[in-house]
């Protein structure tokens, strides 16, 4: 009588790799900042187009104003087309082609605007 081997398997060294979820690349609007009423959504461009003029970077794209922050006194902007992401200071001035309109911080990229969104919150939730 034979006696019957089992066959041995090997076990892989490195356990097999769960799939990881995608980073969340959704922009949380978060205290300071307020998401913007789409009631005034027009309103708000026809007059952010009155106060930047020739030479400042806002001057003629197309954009929508997505947040608030009341506390600086500042908007984000989106491009309506480009990637274009910026904020918008109306109590902070720079000349901009000689004249001074409002400061203007463009973000680099997606991240950056993540990033800003995310150091803004924490700063204003330490102050609590």
């Amino acid at each position: 009588m034979k006696k019957r081997m089992k066959r041995q398997t090997k076990k892989p060294e490195k356990p097999l790799s769960t799939p990881k979820p995608a980073d969340d690349r959704t922009l949380h609007i978060e205290w300071p900042w307020s998401m913007t009423w789409m009631e005034y959504a027009d309103e708000m461009l026809a007059f952010l187009k009155t106060q930047v003029g020739p030479g400042h970077p806002l001057h003629r794209k197309k954009l929508y104003v997505s947040a608030v922050n009341k506390d600086a006194d500042a908007w984000y902007v989106e491009g309506e087309k480009e990637d274009f992401y910026a904020i918008v200071y109306f109590s902070r001035k720079q000349k901009y082609g000689g004249k001074l309109m409002p400061r203007c911080e463009i973000l680099a990229d997606w991240d950056a605007v993540l990033q800003r969104f995310a150091a803004d919150h924490a700063e204003a939730m330490s102050k609590i």
